[in-house]
């Protein structure tokens, strides 16, 4: 069946079917049923509102006045609710001028009179108002045709018809506070993009939003108004009025809530520079491997079917293993919406921009019609894994034991790392492939001589597809036999008087692979040193020792520094704690002590501190460092005698 068969046969079927109920003698009133039924099936199919008023105009000899006001005022909704208000104006004049002039042909030209009052077309608004007025039995006196004025007729009229028109047209605001939310998807989500990350704090002010979806009715209201907008590009259904727009880009939208906030009288948000291109208004998606890009293809056609074909070289293409999931063809009536997928893998990687070629025609109702758009998708290679600094070696007989970090995380793009070893800096050669991601040392046991030879370590991080990423530090042994820890030195130690404990302290080590502190302890009559305490945290810089007899022994300490390849540093400083010893004679005290040793540049000089029963601890004397002895002659001799 031709097209233009299939679009007069509902009109022809109507028909003859009126004309039989006719020729049948079947009464009046049920042809005008059957009548204003075909009518209705015939608006429920976009396009066919010129058949209803043919088929109407054919069969008023076969039903009342009654029956064709309803049937025109049918025909004039029909329209309305698809944003036809000019033909809505001619099926409502029939209306009036054939029918019963009911107060839903009044209801007719209020709304028709509100439409074009918003619209601009305040002559035919007040034209249209007036006949509603007539209509109501009224007179129409205006100072004027502005806005404001027609307004003012208009609920004078019927004000809950002027707030409904308001509602359809206009959406209800909803006034919602200000205040702060968290934006974004968290470092750990990996399959988030990078304009995703990170989870941020962000704080909007007081603003109002559309308590519904923006409806047809509202947005072809702001179509009307705007150069180069058919509100029929935005409907997805016939029969939208009531229904949310489809079809909004982004621009389509802030341009809508500049609109709004104009006739509002509020401050417009948005600014769009139209003499600027935009990059991110264009078909083109981004995706990197191996993500998943998934968006829809939307398509309408308000009078016909439609048939969507897609095309791409890369469908061609044999040296790929993963191709977007999607029907090259397909068609629907009226509307098409298909679902494009694309699942990345490392084949597709160097790729770079793929094109899609979307052409969509339809079914040559009322004419042929085609429209053709181009969609670009940019394949992103897997990101690169950065390495894992290599801190240190261990080396042994012939053999070099080299120890590294974690510095990937939990990324998901890693495979392996690649050891490489050279000497002096060159020659580099893959030594093996480390694919737990949790080893973290490895013994080469091809190293001879590794004290002579320059032996020379890095890594790379390798990715799923198989591709190095950047190259860690480097490392030798001969860096390695000058880097060992460094001598541990010890701050002081010292007698606590109040709860006779000895307190040791050291400045924090600098060394970034450090392993653990070991802290030795001894006395001046004992031998061997015992290890006294381990600690692993760097920041662990202080001990208490409360294991001890401060009255008679003097304690030496030193302290031992491990790195994570098991180098230890030399014996630290030995430092030890002051005994001091004394007898008494008449009016004279002697002391003596053992020399303190802890500081590098030794000390400058002793302070004697001395108390008695009435007076608190006084700096009495300073001694020279040659001395360790001191005879106090200067007692409290009035405190002595009783």
């Amino acid at each position: 069946m031709s097209d233009s068969v299939a679009w007069c046969k509902p009109y022809q079927e109507s028909f003859d079917k009126i004309k039989s109920a006719g020729s049948l003698g079947i009464l009046k009133g049920e042809i005008e049923e059957a009548c204003l039924n075909h009518i209705d099936s015939l608006l429920n199919k976009d396009g066919y509102g010129g058949m209803a008023i043919s088929l109407l105009s054919l069969s008023e000899s076969l039903m009342s006045e009654g029956g064709i006001e309803e049937g025109y005022i049918r025909i004039s909704r029909n329209h309305i609710l698809n944003m036809r208000h000019d033909s809505a104006l001619i099926a409502a004049r029939f209306a009036f001028e054939k029918g019963t002039q009911s107060s839903s042909v009044v209801a007719l030209y209020f709304e028709l009179s509100y439409w074009h009052c918003e619209t601009g077309s305040l002559e035919k608004s007040f034209g249209l108002l007036d006949t509603a007025y007539q209509l109501s039995g009224r007179r129409l006196f205006l100072s004027g045709t502005d806005t404001a004025t027609l307004h003012g007729a208009m609920r004078e009229l019927d004000f809950q018809r002027y707030e409904f028109l308001h509602d359809r047209y206009y959406p209800k605001m909803v006034d919602i506070a200000g205040g702060v939310f968290s934006m974004g998807s968290p470092e750990s989500d990996t399959l988030s993009y990078d304009i995703e990350r990170p989870v941020h704090r962000v704080t909007l002010s007081s603003y109002s939003m559309s308590a519904t979806e923006v409806t047809v009715y509202q947005f072809g209201l702001y179509c009307a108004l705007s150069d180069n907008r058919d509100i029929r590009d935005y409907m997805a259904w016939p029969n939208s009025g009531d229904n949310p727009v489809v079809n909004v880009s982004w621009y389509d939208a802030v341009e809508y809530a500049n609109w709004l906030s104009e006739g509002r009288g509020v401050k417009v948000m948005y600014k769009i520079d139209k003499d600027i291109v935009d990059p991110n208004n264009q078909s083109v998606f981004d995706v990197q491997i191996p993500k998943e890009l998934c968006f829809r293809i939307n398509s309408t056609d308000t009078k016909d079917s439609i048939y969507l074909k897609v095309s791409s070289p890369v469908f061609s293409n044999d040296t790929i293993t993963s191709f977007p999931v999607i029907d090259t063809v397909s068609g629907g009536y009226l509307s098409i919406n298909k679902r494009f997928c694309w699942k990345t893998d490392c084949s597709l990687r160097g790729l770079g921009r793929v094109p899609f070629y979307l052409t969509l025609k339809d079914n040559g109702f009322p004419s042929p019609r085609s429209a053709k758009k181009n969609v670009y998708v940019n394949i992103l290679d897997m990101p690169l894994v950065n390495p894992s600094n290599i801190l240190c070696l261990t080396l042994a007989n012939n053999k070099t034991i080299v120890y590294w970090g974690d510095s990937t995380g939990n990324n998901p793009y890693f495979k392996q790392y690649n050891l490489y070893r050279g000497i002096d800096y060159n020659n580099w050669v893959l030594v093996d492939s480390i694919t737990n991601k949790n080893q973290r040392s490895y013994s080469d046991n091809n190293t001879p001589n590794n004290q002579t030879i320059n032996y020379t370590y890095m890594m790379r991080a390798v990715n799923q597809c198989g591709i190095e990423g950047p190259p860690s530090d480097t490392l030798s042994t001969f860096e390695q036999l000058i880097a060992a820890p460094a001598v541990q030195k010890l701050n002081f130690v010292t007698v606590t008087p109040d709860d006779k404990s000895i307190k040791i302290c050291w400045p924090q080590t600098p060394e970034r692979d450090f392993a653990k502190y070991y802290l030795y302890r001894t006395s001046k009559e004992k031998s061997p040193y015992q290890l006294l305490k381990t600690y692993e945290w760097p920041s662990d810089t202080s001990y208490q020792d409360f294991d001890v007899a401060v009255d008679d022994t003097s304690y030496c300490y030193y302290l031992i520094m491990r790195d994570t390849c098991d180098n230890y540093s030399p014996y630290g400083q030995v430092s030890c704690s002051i005994l001091l010893k004394g007898y008494s004679e008449n009016f004279i005290n002697t002391i003596w002590w053992n020399p303190y040793k802890t500081w590098e540049t030794g000390v400058s000089s002793y302070e004697i501190w001395r108390s008695d029963p009435v007076t608190t601890y006084q700096n009495i004397v300073s001694i020279d460092t040659i001395k360790t002895e001191y005879a106090d002659s200067k007692l409290n001799i009035e405190l002595a005698s009783d």
